[in-house]
């Protein structure tokens, strides 16, 4: 009799034990933030919530403030876009590789300006949008309970992409330049953020 109850109570406590690990971890929030984008003039945030134990969900907008981005002569006045992304951690949401799905869009406005004439002059002035469909792969790291660093590259295709030319372009090859610049934003994207984990 003793010996049944023993195995009885050995069973229910494999019983317990599997069922604990077949239960989803707690929820996870992470927001990150871009250290880097901020000393150019772009708000870059993003925030990814945890879905079981290797899934995660990521919301990302940016914003840059017009006129402190700024190159040689020029400024863009309007840089503003958004990501919903899918991620699979390999190892657990909180550390470690990661690979997944994103969607981008957004919208460049640049008005191009002289700042060396009296007057303000137009040089090479164009509107963009665009939407891409894509893949990117990363990996985070966590030092201590809630602070961690993400490190992350993606290439997308463009589904979505209008152009308009508000002056004449130029040159040829600023008018290659540019287009360049277009296709770049469209396509490629990347992410060093400092993240908080809640």
């Amino acid at each position: 009799m003793v010996l049944s109850c023993r195995i009885a109570l050995a069973g229910a406590t494999c019983l317990v034990v599997a069922c604990a690990a077949d239960e989803p971890p707690q929820s996870e929030t992470f927001i990150s933030l871009s250290p880097f984008s901020v000393l150019f003039g772009t708000l870059d945030m993003n925030l990814e919530q945890r879905l079981g134990t290797h899934h995660g969900v990521v919301i990302e907008g940016w914003y840059t403030v017009p006129g402190v981005q700024s190159i040689k002569d020029e400024k863009p006045s309007l840089d503003v876009g958004g990501e919903l992304a899918y991620r699979y951690h390999f190892r657990d949401v909180g550390s470690g590789a990661f690979a997944g799905l994103q969607l981008k869009a957004g919208r460049i406005d640049a008005v191009r300006t002289n700042r060396l004439s009296i007057d303000t002059i137009p040089e090479d002035s164009y509107r963009m949008g665009y939407a891409a469909l894509g893949l990117s792969a990363g990996w985070r790291w966590l030092f201590g309970q809630h602070f961690g660093a993400t490190l992350r590259l993606g290439y997308g295709v463009p589904v979505v992409q209008w152009r308009e030319w508000l002056t004449p372009p130029g040159d040829p090859f600023t008018r290659a330049t540019n287009e360049a610049a277009l296709t770049t934003a469209a396509t490629l994207d990347a992410e060093i953020s400092m993240a908080y984990r809640f």
